[in-house]
């Protein structure tokens, strides 16, 4: 009895020290990173029900966003204007204007490495009027639009437990077919930038 105590008391010594270790404390701090890496990918794994998907890696492309669309794939969507980095507060990201930004769509694309999960956002996302759960090539992501889905709209897609990546169309002419379903073209879209990452 006195054994299991010690053994108890120990456990429960080395886990307040994983807790409050500081940066400082560089051989605590490897320990707590080790444990936090376990957690994340367990979680990653459970939040891909029936899916064998590997995390993406995004930073390849963090300071080249713009070449996550290859020709090939932007002639699928039509003729477009040289690209535009396009940094936000969520990350590093590019835009392809149309050629004729009234008659095409324009298309965007946001890194979010520094936190942003896919569960975040999606929290965030809930209460737009228009929302729903989807999955782009296995990865679990969601659209939305702060409107009615027509003529703009955003696909987020996680590429692992702390990545995301944010999809953006937008098209001014009410009789094209990305107008009529936005979100329809924002998922497009957000295949072609996963199909890129998946390498």
């Amino acid at each position: 009895m006195k054994s299991t105590t010690l053994i108890l008391l120990a456990t429960v010594a080395v886990a307040g020290l994983a807790a409050g270790c500081s940066a400082k404390d560089h051989g605590q701090a490897a320990a707590e990173s080790t444990t936090s890496t376990t957690i994340t990918t367990t979680s990653w794994s459970k939040s891909t029900p029936g899916s064998a998907v590997p995390e993406l890696d995004l930073s390849n492309f963090a300071y080249s966003p713009c070449d996550l669309l290859k020709a090939d794939q932007l002639s699928q969507l039509g003729t477009f204007k040289a690209p535009e980095v396009d940094d936000s507060p969520l990350g590093p990201g590019c835009r392809w204007k149309s050629q004729k930004v009234t008659e095409g769509p324009t298309y965007a694309v946001t890194l979010s490495p520094q936190g942003n999960t896919l569960e975040s956002m999606m929290e965030n996302a809930r209460s737009e009027p228009v929302f729903k759960e989807t999955t782009v090539l296995g990865y679990r992501a969601f659209s939305s639009d702060q409107t009615n889905g027509k003529g703009t709209c955003s696909t987020t897609v996680g590429t692992s437990s702390e990545d995301a990546v944010v999809v953006h169309a937008t098209t001014l002419n009410e009789s094209s077919p990305e107008y009529g379903d936005t979100c329809a073209a924002s998922e497009k879209f957000a295949t072609l930038v996963v199909t890129t990452l998946k390498g």
